[in-house]
């Protein structure tokens, strides 16, 4: 059972920046522009929840799931996303501050380019 349950409710502007919400059920809540930098997520279950415009900077999502959550607009400069248990279908235009896409290191050993494999050559004249 998770320790705070907030699932569904109307959290829009609330400030709970440096607040300890591991695990809690934030599933379905409504947290338009709501305050939460430094916020503690870890675990926490932001499924389908809606973070437009929310301020999550330096927050830890470490291990929360964002399942088809809406965080376009959000700001999540310096937030802890890279472990997020699930971003599946998660809304993340125009969000501030996400991390660049970091190539997948199968995707890479995939790619003629990285065996060291070489197109045809041309001779030189």
């Amino acid at each position: 059972m998770p320790k705070d349950d907030y699932s569904g409710k109307n959290l829009d502007h609330i400030s709970l920046s440096g607040d300890d919400l591991s695990e809690a059920d934030l599933s379905r809540a409504s947290m338009r522009e709501a305050w939460l930098q430094g916020t503690r997520l870890a675990r926490a279950n932001l499924a389908e929840a809606d973070l437009r415009g929310a301020h999550l900077e330096t927050a830890d999502l470490t291990g929360a799931n964002l399942e088809r959550a809406n965080l376009a607009g959000a700001d999540v400069r310096d937030a802890r996303l890279e472990h997020a248990a699930s971003t599946d279908g998660a809304v993340l235009e125009n969000a501030r501050g996400l991390p660049e896409r970091q190539p997948d290191p199968a995707e890479e050993a995939d790619s003629p380019s990285s065996s060291g494999e070489r197109g045809p050559s041309t001779p030189s004249r």
